[in-house]
């Protein structure tokens, strides 16, 4: 904490520290041999069953996966030569692939505006991933890769993956499959996750362990911003570490309580709405949520907490609380409903736009009863703050945008990569 009348440093906390029970087993989630290991299946299962799954199923069908083959190639391949080589397809990967959910950019956090994280330049899948899937494609060994080679390579997974002959692939299977068809990616400098100063979070990777660090190919940190409450007649600092939720007394940063509960990557500002305060999780694959009620003492992980999730959709943006509603937005574009009190998933719905990147990376604005979200391709919903879904209205800038919309005295203002935009109502 600052003085705002000198500048100078009032008091300074170090995260509260993790019992040796919490401490994530090497492998990152689930651990070697766990469900699906950890692979390039925890970082891009997610986003290719969002881009493929057409009917909102949860599943892929082997139309939908093949089609999805033809949707990457048509947009890897801008100039229509009909091949790609590595390097042209390891570097455009990122244009079909969000950056991978629970994981930091370099530099601290998402990159600002609508700068591109990925390919060579960035914190994307290219990098890491797009070697092994061109490998595993170019099955000439040419050196290219063609669009047959490509829908033909998906056609062959989708029937070894669908072990049971259930015709359809989920995610789960995805992941597995993913796993077992490509190499492990390679994080940080060289010895792999760690060894030296590689992509990560602030600091630019350091070490295992350390802030924004690869311990045992697993990254931690937090990105979050810290928000302050008045509970029980006094202030409280609320604050997303991770693995934990918790407060301050904003005067001295004596630590008030703090609750477990939380995975290791916090990209979200904590909720606080109507009593509760709701903290959410990233991670590879899938992250969670806890809902605790404010104004305890020391742990309050039993005491306080109202319930917790788990398999919550990582998320960079931040959501909203509204007349006993949680309202959120994924990295992969889907908006869930939840009940407050109970932590129930009432509606869970895709937003799809004109553009051609439904990911979003923003944040929701709630004004007059209604949300308002973008997404990364500059298309803004306005959905209606319901226990029903409700989209309103669709608008798109077609521009870049990871930023957040701001309103100002009915007036509502966007960043995008290229311009600063203001939108007003006709007076």
């Amino acid at each position: 904490a600052l003085n705002k009348k000198t500048g100078e440093t009032a008091w300074e906390v170090e995260p509260p520290k993790l019992d040796p029970s919490e401490q994530q087993m090497p492998g990152g989630f689930g651990g070697p041999g766990g469900r699906g290991g950890f692979g390039p299946g925890m970082f891009i299962a997610p986003q290719m069953l969002s881009q493929a799954d057409k009917n909102g199923d949860q599943k892929l069908t082997s139309q939908e996966f093949s089609a999805l083959a033809d949707a990457w190639f048509d947009k890897l391949d801008a100039d229509k030569a009909g091949k790609l080589s590595q390097d042209q397809f390891t570097e455009k990967l990122t244009d079909v692939l969000p950056p991978p959910q629970g994981l930091g950019p370099p530099g601290g956090g998402p990159p600002a505006g609508g700068q591109r994280a990925g390919g060579g330049r960035g914190f994307g899948p290219g990098r890491f991933i797009g070697p092994g899937i061109f490998t595993a494609a170019d099955t000439d060994k040419d050196g290219s890769l063609s669009r047959a080679e490509l829908k033909n390579t998906f056609e062959k997974w989708f029937a070894d993956w669908d072990s049971d002959k259930s015709g359809s692939l989920t995610e789960d299977k995805l992941r597995e499959g993913l796993n077992a068809a490509l190499p492990r990616p390679n994080f940080g400098g060289p010895g792999g996750p760690g060894g030296g100063r590689g992509p990560g979070g602030p600091g630019g990777g350091r070490g295992p362990g350390g802030p924004g660090g690869f311990a045992g190919g697993n990254p931690s940190g937090s990105w979050s911003t810290p928000i302050v409450i008045n509970a029980g007649g006094h202030d409280e600092l609320i604050m997303n570490f991770p693995s934990r939720l918790a407060a301050y007394d904003p005067n001295t940063g004596k630590q008030l309580w703090l609750s477990k509960g939380l995975g290791a990557t916090i990209y979200t500002t904590p909720l606080w709405g109507e009593g509760t305060l709701l903290a959410i999780s990233s991670g590879m694959g899938n992250g969670n949520a806890i809902a605790v009620k404010p104004g305890g003492a020391g742990e309050v992980t039993e005491s306080q907490r109202l319930w917790r999730l788990d398999r919550v959709k990582g998320a960079i943006g931040s959501g909203v609380i509204y007349e006993g509603h949680i309202y959120t937005i994924s990295q992969d574009g889907f908006v869930e409903c939840y009940e407050l009190k109970t932590g129930k998933s009432l509606w869970q719905e895709r937003l799809t736009g004109p553009g051609s990147r439904n990911s979003s990376w923003s944040s929701m604005l709630l004004a007059d009863g209604k949300i308002f979200v973008p997404n990364q391709s500059g298309d803004v919903f306005v959905l209606r703050a319901g226990p029903k879904f409700e989209v309103l209205a669709t608008n798109s800038v077609n521009e870049p945008t990871n930023a957040s919309l701001a309103a100002s005295d009915g007036d509502l203002f966007l960043r995008t990569d290229n311009r600063l935009w203001c939108f007003a109502n006709v007076k």
